[in-house]
């Protein structure tokens, strides 16, 4: 008997920094400083795309191309800063936005070939602060990995 394919139960696991927390109970996921007036990080799953696959260079335009894609269609402007690297889960884009409402938000996508992607934002108003939380937020995403777990009963 040929075996049968089983989808793997899978969870973002992310090393959290001190004094961040993951915020219970919602979705996406969200982390945050335990301090007044803190940013908030997002992290969700989008499913694989077939054009994330070939060396780094070839995953970073393609998740280029998926982060200027999401960015227009949130409205943002022009990027103050944008940024490529490899991390845990593979590679990772990233670009930073000046927001006339929320303040500054940063962008993420991460991904590797035929495997989810994670997509994240980390948005915070206040300027005061936005230089260490943010690159708080960047050392969690370029940790960030999904996980397989047991599936919920």
């Amino acid at each position: 008997m040929v075996g049968i394919p089983v989808a793997a139960w899978k969870r973002t696991h992310l090393l959290l920094p001190d004094g961040w927390y993951e915020v219970p109970n919602r979705s996406p996921r969200e982390y945050r400083r335990a301090v007044a007036g803190a940013g908030v990080l997002q992290v969700s799953h989008l499913p694989p795309r077939p054009q994330v696959r070939g060396g780094d260079d070839d995953i970073d335009d393609a998740l280029t191309d998926l982060l200027a894609e999401s960015v227009d269609a949130m409205r943002l402007s022009e990027p103050l800063s944008c940024a490529t690297g490899p991390c845990t889960y593979g590679r990772y884009v990233t670009a930073v936005f000046q927001h006339p409402e929320q303040g500054r938000v940063r962008v993420w996508f991460l991904g590797r070939p035929d495997e989810p992607l994670l997509f994240a934002t980390f948005v915070k108003q206040a300027a005061a602060g936005w230089e260490e939380e943010s690159a708080d937020a960047q050392a969690m995403m370029e940790s960030a990995d999904l996980r397989e777990v047991e599936p919920p009963i």
